[in-house]
């Protein structure tokens, strides 16, 4: 009979595995992380406030997603609860950045108050 039926079957569609996990909802900080089992974890600047969605992968690796499901991040879990706060990838570069322009301003503003007051100038700077 299976024969005979074979050919009036229907093909399975092809389903993506990660959609048959179970996900959980939560809302990135203010400041790009999401909190999970105590410890936290970075996510692109740009989800600060919205909502994400993770899924624990046999309790070793921890996905992220966005509410499109596309995948944002992948992290090892961490075994033990953390003691200081990981440093997020994306503040590094902006915090960088800040120093940079903070640079250049103090020299264009070193530069103006030598350029005024000369070398009795440089006595009152800390440089």
């Amino acid at each position: 009979m299976f024969a005979a039926e074979k050919d009036h079957f229907l093909k399975i569609p092809a389903v993506e595995p990660a959609l048959l996990q179970h996900k959980e909802p939560r809302k990135v900080s203010n400041d790009g992380y999401i909190s999970h089992d105590g410890n936290l974890y970075p996510v692109p600047i740009r989800y600060c406030a919205r909502k994400v969605w993770i899924e624990k992968i046999y309790g070793r690796s921890l996905k992220v997603y966005d509410e499109a499901g596309s995948l944002l991040a992948e992290f090892d879990l961490e075994l033990k609860k953390q003691t200081v706060r990981p440093v997020h990838p994306e503040h590094e570069t902006i915090n960088r950045q800040y120093q940079e322009k903070k640079l250049k301003v103090r020299s264009a503003l070193v530069e103006k108050f030598t350029s005024a007051f000369g070398e009795n100038g440089q006595k009152y700077l800390f440089l």
